[in-house]
């Protein structure tokens, strides 16, 4: 429908289609041959720069070994002119002295003779060494044991005098406490010495309170009954005698009945004060 709405499109040209992809195509290939060109040129200039850097580590390199070289040839030719004014020295020697020997034998013989030297003295050092070694081991070894030894005997004496201490403070404090324990108990059985004797006194007390107002409750009661008499007698018949002053004497008079109520209050207090303490002491 939209081609019918706009019209028929025109056809293409597919020749000129595939003649402009062969050109981008060719171009494309220039480009990478190019790209691939500069990347070589540019590997070729860092390989030979590496080149030209290790040439120069290695002219360096073998410069310091050639002086090295010079260097011992030096050493070596000073050595060998050493050798060759001790040789003469000693050749000169043996002519004054009349012996000749062989300068060859003579130097074999003396390195012969230095190499034994060195191989007995490494021999006998590691001989020495190896002697020393067991008995720097047992010595060791003995010193641990002894050391272990004294730690513990050290460890175990000073926990016995630390328990000595301990032991001697407790019982001083055992002793202190038991001397303050007995001032006390000395003091608390005189105090229960005394409140016995304060006990038996108000048991004491007591008693002669009930005693008294046993007497005192005898005497009121007597009274009581005179009193009721000598009423009976009055309301009912007169007296035997004319004489009133005898039935005064004969009735008790107020005075009397309030003095005996005091005493028998008084009597009462006494016995309510002394009465739970005599009680708890005769439990």
């Amino acid at each position: 429908m939209a081609s019918e709405a706009h019209g028929e499109l025109p056809a293409l040209n597919t020749r000129s289609v595939l003649d402009v992809v062969e050109i981008e195509t060719e171009r494309l290939k220039l480009r990478v041959a190019q790209s691939l060109a500069e990347l070589q040129d540019e590997a070729y200039r860092k390989l030979q720069q590496q080149l030209l850097h290790d040439r120069k580590d290695y002219r360096q390199a073998a410069e310091e070994k050639d002086g090295r070289i010079r260097a011992l040839e030096m050493v070596v030719s000073g050595q060998s002119a050493k050798l060759e004014s001790a040789v003469i020295k000693m050749l000169n020697i043996a002519g004054k002295s009349g012996e000749r020997y062989n300068i060859l034998d003579g130097i074999r013989l003396c390195r012969s003779t230095w190499r034994e030297w060195t191989r007995y003295v490494s021999l006998a050092r590691r001989e020495r060494r190896l002697e020393r070694q067991p008995e720097a081991h047992f010595g060791k070894a003995l010193g641990r044991k002894v050391i272990s030894l004294w730690r513990s005997a050290a460890r175990a004496e000073r926990i016995a005098r630390v328990d000595a201490y301990w032991r001697a403070q407790l019982d001083d404090a055992r002793a202190f406490a038991a001397s303050e324990q007995h001032e006390r108990v000395e003091s608390l059985e005189l105090q229960l010495h005394q409140a016995r004797e304060q006990i038996r006194i108000g048991i004491e007390q007591r008693d002669a309170l009930e005693d008294e107002l046993k007497r005192a409750f005898m005497r009121g009661v007597c009274a009581l009954n005179m009193e009721a008499v000598a009423i009976l007698r009055h309301g009912t018949a007169a007296p035997l005698s004319g004489d009133s002053t005898a039935n005064k004497r004969a009735m008790p008079d107020s005075a009397e009945l309030r003095s005996l109520q005091e005493q028998t209050g008084e009597a009462m207090l006494e016995l309510s004060k002394y009465g739970p303490q005599a009680a708890q002491a005769q439990r």
